[in-house]
């Protein structure tokens, strides 16, 4: 190597020392200053203690590096392990526009995740990222979250409100509204309520809670409420509300479009009864009971007695009446009897069926359909079952040697007692 080739090599590698390595910068072109969650710095790993329902407000402040402008940077926030993230991400998920940050600057950037009211009460990821569109790598903090349940005043919540068998109705028939509500808190609730109104048309049904359990679910597929003959057509607020614990209340709401008759005949004048009922109702084969509500309205002067049947269900299922197929109807009021319906394990489809309602020879009659889903199989338990007999008799045998063990111990420590006594009795006397 001559001495011009030498100069070279050692001016190109002087350069190489001098250039800093791109790929060691790359790694931190973006990263994090400080997290704050609900107003208090979180570091990387802490646990966080969280309710259902509670909103996690983040300010997440990020610095570049001094020698580098930052692209097209991007921060996200996530829950990680919600089962119903594929419906509600906008809940679990969070994450800023792409931006940009000059070398050696600091920005802040605010997001919101909220916490299913329905996860589980159990341990959670919370996962915030920040990278841009050059670093090979990506700055993710985690925080453990401790799952609670939702607070006092957030207790109840209304999981499912529904208009069946659909929200467009005729002036003059009734709607029926099924409303499921679950108890998301730390106890057991007692004394609430449900109520179901349309404020605009000054309708209303109630029904009470005795109890609702921690974690308890339940359904209410009975109330009905009739939209009056000569109501306005148009659409109409509808409120579902949940008051619990005195003073706390939850209410979601839904809207019903009410439209006029469709012919003369359904515009007559009022009969002094009206009978309103869903059109159709869905079962499960195989045993399970649904609820079929009917309205029974007296409008007359004088208070009536109606009797209740109903026709063509023998063949594919079985109807009784709640609390009876006979009620009393004063004058300008209401009253709900219920046809608990069951379809046969073997019965599937639409069953169409009638229900009559008879006072002073005179009879209201209506047709309605069941929509009978299959009856879902279940698993078999036999195995179980001979377990648990066999353990149960394995565990009366046990209790039956121990008794009798029992009674030898007791009787040989009476014998030893009497053969004792005997022994002192054949001792000498010594004075």
């Amino acid at each position: 190597m001559n001495a011009q080739t030498k100069i070279v090599t050692t001016l190109v590698l002087l350069a190489a020392a001098l250039i800093p390595p791109v790929a060691a910068q790359d790694a931190d072109y973006i990263q994090f200053d400080e997290i704050e969650i609900n107003d208090d710095t979180a570091e990387d790993g802490d646990t966080l203690f969280v309710e259902r329902g509670e909103t996690l407000d983040i300010r997440a402040s990020v610095e570049s590096n001094d020698t580098f402008d930052v692209e097209n940077a991007q921060i996200e926030a996530w829950v990680a392990g919600y089962r119903h993230v594929d419906e509600e991400r906008d809940k679990v998920t969070d994450y800023t526009d792409a931006f940009d940050l000059p070398a050696g600057n600091t920005r802040d950037f605010d997001m919101e995740i909220k916490v299913p009211v329905d996860i589980d009460q159990k341990n959670a990821k919370l996962r915030i990222a920040v990278s841009d569109e050059n670093s090979p790598e990506v700055q993710l903090y985690n925080y453990q979250l401790n799952i609670e349940g939702s607070d006092e005043d957030e207790a109840i919540q209304i999981r499912d409100f529904v208009v069946s068998p659909r929200s467009t109705i005729e002036a003059g028939r009734a709607a029926s509204f099924n409303v499921r509500v679950q108890n998301y808190g730390d106890r057991d609730i007692g004394d609430a309520s449900l109520r179901v109104r349309i404020p605009a048309l000054d309708l209303q049904v109630f029904e009470s809670i005795n109890e609702l359990d921690e974690g308890e679910v339940q359904s209410f597929e009975s109330l009905l409420l009739r939209i009056p003959q000569g109501t306005e057509p148009g659409d109409y607020t509808v409120e579902a509300e949940v008051e619990f614990d005195d003073f706390e209340s939850t209410m979601v709401t839904d809207t019903v479009t009410v439209e006029a008759p469709e012919s003369e005949e359904d515009n007559r004048p009022e009969q002094q009864t009206q009978v309103t009922a869903p059109d159709q109702v869905d079962i499960n084969a195989g045993g399970q009971t649904s609820v079929f509500p009917i309205l029974v309205e007296n409008q007359g002067t004088q208070s009536q007695t109606y009797t209740l049947g109903a026709r063509g269900v023998n063949t594919w299922g079985t109807a009784t009446f709640k609390p009876g197929n006979v009620v009393i109807v004063e004058p300008g009021q209401s009253k709900t009897v219920y046809l608990r319906l069951t379809a046969d394990r073997n019965t599937t489809g639409d069953k169409t069926f009638t229900v009559n309602v008879d006072t002073n020879g005179d009879t209201n009659s209506f047709t309605a359909v069941a929509n009978v889903q299959a009856a879902q199989q279940q698993p078999s338990d036999d195995g179980q079952s001979t377990v648990r007999t066999i353990l149960e008799w394995a565990l009366v045998v046990l209790i039956v040697v121990l008794i009798v063990l029992g009674l030898v111990l007791l009787f040989r420590q009476g014998n030893s007692g009497q053969e004792q006594g005997e022994d002192d009795e054949d001792e000498p006397d010594y004075y």
